[in-house]
């Protein structure tokens, strides 16, 4: 269980740095890059930018990391 506790962090901790990377090269190309969690359907936009969503996923997945390593 805690080896994938483990790999479950640095999963989370990787997609975190991808989706953080990701907004870093979007703002070089001064774009914007968001994720519509609205309903497309009713034209409600909830816009969350990438390094909200990078930060959501990498400090719980450092956690999982830095909890379940080795003593």
């Amino acid at each position: 269980m805690k080896k994938a506790l483990r790999w479950l962090g640095g999963l989370l901790a990787v997609f975190g740095i991808l989706f953080l990377l990701g907004d870093g090269v979007a703002q070089l190309m001064d774009m914007g890059a968001n994720i519509n969690l609205g309903d497309a359907s009713k034209f409600e936009f909830i816009l969350v930018r990438f390094w909200q969503v990078g930060l959501g996923l990498l400090i719980p997945g450092s956690i999982l990391w830095f909890a379940t390593k080795k003593a």
